[in-house]
């Protein structure tokens, strides 16, 4: 981080939040959480000092009951945000939100200048409270576990817009298919919460041709929508974004990769309900300086969640992006919704990586040889940016890869691509 920008662009804002978090009648949570550290506006004056503040985690804000985690009176809050529970802890998150300023790319007004009139919501868990709902186009809110049903609803509403993940949508697609669902008369979809792919977009873009595909990159616990792409991303692929309204991320790069890719740490810069410094996203990004004609000045790279989308293992780069472009050469073969298992095998006192690739088969009464399918798919698979997997056999570092033919996969609304049963 260059010193002059961060205290210029940077320093004033954070020394403001530190004094509303510090002289807080309401919270103690960071009061509490430096106490004995010697952090104050006062002290925090370079970037050096700033990373001497903790970092925290989900983790960290699940040990504290949400009435503790309010910086303002309780009739202040105008909502909820909820994470959905399927990150490595497996427990939501609830945090409360007050009013934001409006801006060009909320959700609203896409949905206005698109022309939607009746919007479903297919989301594993919505805003549970929101007595300042902004939404002035009417919307009804399907059941992501119901897909069948929430089809018929959606012909039954003739809905022309729609809101969800990339997993429920994908699935959710074929059965607007089963039910006879005009695909045309979508005039938008909105994609966020997970990683999407580029072949899911490139789908999603033939199977609703008339819609503008809006995806963006958000989190609960810092707020809802933290990422967009403005119309100049359009074309992009879809895991870069400009991020969203006042805040400092930093990249806590992991040096083996050399590509600026890290940990994304996120502090607001603004008052909030809860403020969040120095929050440990478990996003895997870079960012990096552009000139975008919109007027933005940065371009974030998403690869998605740690050990979720991306794992680093047996000196190897494993993430959803490199798998869904090795099945891409088999897409006539499987379904996009893919799961890859990581284990440890001991083969005569020898260690070694195994990749177990879960898989729908679009045929099954013409099944492939999955033998030479699984050969197909491992010479595909990058690992780094010269090494497939086949090279990192051929070291004996990994087996060769398995694949193991399912009919479903299991889903809470958002796609567990890589599962590691690592001890």
């Amino acid at each position: 981080m260059d010193e002059k920008k961060f205290k210029h662009k940077y320093l004033p804002a954070i020394k403001q939040l530190l004094s509303y978090v510090l002289a807080s009648e309401y919270c103690d949570f960071y009061k509490d959480l430096y106490k004995g550290l010697d952090i104050t506006a006062d002290t925090v004056n370079s970037y050096a000092d700033f990373q001497k503040i903790p970092v925290i985690t989900k983790d960290d804000l699940l040990k504290v009951p949400l009435p503790q985690r309010m910086f303002v009176p309780e009739d202040m809050i105008t909502g909820y945000t909820i994470s959905s529970g399927t990150t490595s802890n497996n427990r939501p998150l609830v945090t409360p939100t007050i009013d934001s300023p409006d801006f060009e790319y909320s959700e609203y007004n896409c949905l206005e200048r698109n022309g939607a009139k009746k919007v479903l919501i297919m989301l594993p868990l919505v805003r549970a409270v929101g007595k300042a709902a902004k939404m002035r186009v009417p919307y009804l809110t399907g059941d992501p576990q119901k897909l069948d049903l929430s089809a018929n609803i959606a012909q039954a509403l003739g809905a022309d817009a729609i809101i969800s993940t990339p997993t429920i949508l994908y699935l959710f697609t074929k059965k607007l298919v089963e039910v006879g669902f005009d695909m045309g008369q979508i005039k938008q979809i909105t994609i966020s919460t997970e990683y999407c792919t580029e072949q899911k977009a490139a789908y999603f873009r033939k199977m609703y041709p008339a819609a503008s595909l809006r995806i963006s990159y958000g989190s609960s616990e810092i707020g809802g929508v933290v990422g967009y792409r403005c119309k100049h991303l359009y074309t992009d692929p879809p895991n870069v974004f400009h991020l969203l309204g006042e805040c400092f991320t930093e990249f806590q790069e992991d040096k083996s990769e050399a590509n600026g890719y890290g940990d994304m740490i996120y502090t607001h810069l603004t008052d909030r309900a809860f403020p969040l410094i120095r929050y440990r996203t478990g996003d895997i990004a870079k960012k990096v300086d552009c000139d975008c004609e919109c007027g933005q000045d940065h371009l974030l790279y998403l690869r998605g969640k740690a050990d979720l989308d991306v794992m680093r293992i047996s000196g190897g780069l494993l993430h959803t992006q490199a798998i869904a472009n090795a099945l891409a050469v088999v897409e006539d073969i499987f379904e996009s919704n893919f799961r890859m298992n990581v284990n440890e095998v001991n083969a005569k006192g020898t260690l070694y990586t195994e990749l177990t690739l879960e898989l729908i088969v679009k045929d099954p009464v013409n099944l492939p040889d999955i033998g030479i399918v699984s050969k197909v798919i491992q010479d595909n698979l990058y690992l780094s940016s010269e090494k497939t997997l086949t090279d990192f056999v051929d070291a004996g570092i990994f087996k060769p890869l398995k694949i193991r033919l399912v009919t479903e996969l299991p889903t809470l609304g958002k796609s567990k691509n890589i599962i590691s049963h690592l001890i």
